[in-house]
C-alpha cells in the first residue's frame, strides 16, 4: 500500500468511527457519558507508548530546539492574536475563548497530523518523532497559555478551582501520561538505548495509530449534536483563514529565517514543521470549552467544520505535494 493510500485508509477507518458513535448515541445504543472512559483509556493506554516509541528514535540535532519556537508562535503568537479577531466578527466573551483555543491548536497528533508525516515523509521515524515532539510541546504550551485564557472568557462557577492548580493537575495527571512518556522516550535517545526491533518487526506504531484514532473519533461520536451545523459560519470561515492560511504563511516565514541561523531547519524536521501547519483545529478545543464552560456548541461545530473542509479542501493538496 502506498503511503498516500495507508492514510486515506486511516481517514475512512477515523470517519467511519465518528459515524458510528453518533449513530449509537442517537439510536440510543451506547450512553454518551461513555465518551469519557472510551477517551481516558485512549489517552492513557494508546497516546502513552506512542509518544514513548515516537520520542525515542528522535535526531538528537541542535535544530530540535526550532520546535519549541514554532509552537510558541502558533499557541501564544496565533492563539492570543485571534481574540480581537474573534471579537471583530462579533464573538461573546465565551466564543471568544473558543476562538483563541480553536486558532491556537492543531490536531497535530496521532490522531490525524502525526500519522499524516509518518506516512509521507522520509525517513518515518525521524518524521514520526520530529511530528510527536511538535505534539507534546503544543500540549505543554496550551496548559500553561490557554487555560487562564478560557478561564478569563469563561463563566466561573461554584467550586470550579483555580488556574494554577489546574494547570499543576494537567502537567502531572495520569491523563498527562503521554508527557512524561515523551520524556522518558527522550531520555532513552540521549542514553542512545537501543530501540527494540520487534516494535518494527510486529507493527505496533501502525497498530497504536489505528486504535487512537477509533478511541478517539468514537468517543467524540458520542458526544456529536449536529443541531447547530449552519449556525456559526462567520466563526468557521475566520476560523479556516487562520488555519490553514494565516498559519502555513507564519510558519514558512520562520522556516525561511532558521536559513539564516548558525542551526537551519532542514531534511525531514523541516517538511514535518511546514505539514503540521495545515493542520485543522484539535479536539482539545472541545474539551477546554467543556472544562471552562466556554460555547460547547461553537467549539464542537468548529471542530467539525474546520476538519471537514481540511479532508475536503487542503488534504487532497498536501497528498499531491508531499505524497
Amino acid at each position: 500500500m502506498s503511503p498516500t493510500a495507508r492514510f486515506i485508509a486511516f481517514a475512512l477507518f477515523s470517519t467511519a468511527a465518528l459515524v458510528l458513535g453518533y449513530l449509537l448515541r442517537k439510536r440510543g445504543l451506547v450512553h454518551e457519558d461513555r465518551s469519557r472512559p472510551l477517551h481516558f483509556g485512549t489517552m492513557v493506554f494508546i497516546w502513552s507508548p506512542t509518544a514513548l516509541f515516537s520520542i525515542w528514535r528522535m535526531p538528537l540535532e541542535p535544530q530540535v530546539l526550532w520546535l519549541f519556537a514554532v509552537q510558541l508562535l502558533l499557541v501564544a503568537g496565533v492563539g492570543l492574536g485571534s481574540i480581537p479577531l474573534a471579537r471583530l466578527i462579533g464573538c461573546d466573551r465565551r466564543q471568544v475563548g473558543v476562538m483563541a483555543t480553536a486558532a491556537g491548536l492543531g490536531n497535530i497528533g496521532l490522531t490525524l497530523g502525526a500519522y499524516l508525516c509518518y506516512c509521507l515523509i522520509e525517513p518515518r521515524h525521524e518524521a514520526l518523532a520530529y511530528a510527536m515532539g511538535l505534539t507534546i510541546i503544543m500540549h505543554v504550551l496550551g496548559v500553561i497559555v490557554l487555560f487562564p485564557v478560557c478561564r478569563w472568557f469563561g463563566e466561573a462557577e461554584p467550586g470550579d478551582r483555580s488556574v494554577a492548580w489546574l494547570i499543576l493537575v494537567n502537567l502531572v495527571d495520569v491523563r498527562s501520561l503521554a508527557v512524561h512518556f515523551a520524556l522518558l522516550g527522550l531520555i532513552l535517545a540521549v542514553l542512545a538505548v537501543p530501540f527494540p526491533q520487534q516494535v518494527e518487526d510486529y507493527y505496533v506504531l501502525d497498530a497504536l495509530f489505528w486504535l487512537g484514532g477509533l478511541g478517539t473519533y468514537l468517543g467524540i461520536g458520542l458526544r456529536l449534536r449536529l443541531a447547530d451545523t449552519f449556525r456559526f459560519m462567520p466563526h468557521n470561515a475566520l476560523l479556516a483563514l487562520i488555519r490553514f492560511i494565516l498559519n502555513p504563511l507564519l510558519i514558512l516565514l520562520l522556516l525561511l529565517l532558521t536559513q539564516l541561523t548558525p542551526m537551519p531547519l532542514t531534511g525531514a524536521a523541516w517538511e514535518v514543521v511546514l505539514l503540521q501547519a495545515f493542520m485543522p483545529t484539535a479536539v482539545m478545543t472541545v474539551m477546554l470549552a467543556n472544562l471552562f464552560h466556554l460555547d460547547t456548541r461553537l467549539a464542537s461545530m468548529t471542530w467539525v467544520w474546520n476538519t471537514l473542509i481540511f479532508l475536503v479542501l487542503v488534504l487532497p493538496v498536501l497528498l499531491v505535494i508531499f505524497g
